[in-house]
């Protein structure tokens, strides 16, 4: 995701290569550097290129490259309105995270692979969506911390598995929850999960779930996105048939039989299919029926 900014606006940038110093040609300023390949940056400097990004109505700051945030960087960058995207940046002090948790734009991305119990808690308070998919272990304690998230998204998609007391801390966020790199979740967590009252749930990348936690996680009246099931019994089917709200994407799922296609044609909302290949076309016009399922292009017809 590029900026749409191409040059680093700092003071030695818009030197005037004209000027006449002394009677000579003062020399060439040095060529600007995209912000997406500057690698540290001044709080003066980071001033500069967030206002000129503001005036222009730029609306992404890319700073990929950036491996250092003093914190009166942080404090500068807090201001910039629009998504702010740090993805180089591997550790973080409680300081910065302090000051970023105050960032204005509605999306933060941190690059971050461990946070300290505090960095956690500050982030936690942050009031718009915040991504952490790099985070590869999340202890007991910054679970605790990043559970009082409570508007925007929150994404965790590194996470490969969670503790009972991660889980637990999770289902108290308040938004939409991504935990797409996660390869097993036990029944317990799913109850732990299940208990957060408003947000979606993305689990995309379990490949298998008991119908225990199936049914645990269907009950909830939020989206849930489950795309990387590929096979359901008919007691999971029936659960997610009877999903009271919100988007439910199975779109993992490859072959259906009359009844359970007839009973998921009874989901009272948006309903994802797109990697169905085998239904009988009585089963197949069953889910037609229901303006909400979406099907492959082939099985529209």
């Amino acid at each position: 995701m590029a900026c749409r900014c191409r040059f680093l606006q700092s003071a030695f940038a818009f030197a005037c290569a004209a000027a006449i110093l002394g009677g000579e040609v003062a020399p060439a300023a040095p060529r600007p550097v995209a912000p997406e390949k500057v690698t540290t940056l001044t709080a003066a400097e980071a001033s500069a290129l967030t206002q000129s990004l503001q005036e222009r109505g730029v609306t992404h700051l890319n700073l990929q490259a950036l491996n250092t945030l003093p914190a009166d960087v942080a404090a500068v960058l807090a201001n910039f309105e629009g998504k702010l995207g740090l993805y180089g940046l591997e550790s973080i002090s409680d300081e910065a995270a302090g000051e970023l948790a105050r960032h204005k734009g509605e999306v933060l991305y941190l690059g971050v692979t461990a946070l300290s119990e505090k960095a956690a808690q500050a982030l936690g308070g942050r009031q718009h969506a915040l991504y952490l998919d790099r985070l590869k272990d999340l202890p007991a304690e910054v679970a605790a911390g990043l559970a009082a998230h409570q508007n925007g998204a929150l994404s965790l998609n590194g996470l490969k598995k969670l503790s009972d007391e991660a889980a637990e801390s999770l289902g108290q966020t308040g938004d939409d929850l991504s935990l797409d790199g996660l390869v097993a979740l036990s029944d317990q967590e799913a109850t732990s999960l299940a208990k957060k009252q408003r947000g979606a749930l993305r689990l995309n990348g379990l490949q298998a779930l008991s119908d225990d936690a199936i049914k645990t996680l269907a009950a909830r009246d939020e989206g849930l996105y489950l795309a990387g099931l590929t096979e359901l019994s008919d007691t999971a089917i029936e659960a997610f048939a009877n999903h009271p709200g919100g988007r439910l994407s199975l779109n993992g799922v490859k072959a259906l039989t009359d009844g359970q296609a007839t009973a998921l044609a009874r989901h009272r909302n948006w309903l994802g299919l797109m990697g169905l290949t085998t239904v009988s076309d009585a089963g197949r016009r069953a889910l037609l029926a229901n303006r909400w399922v979406e099907l492959p292009y082939a099985m529209r017809r």
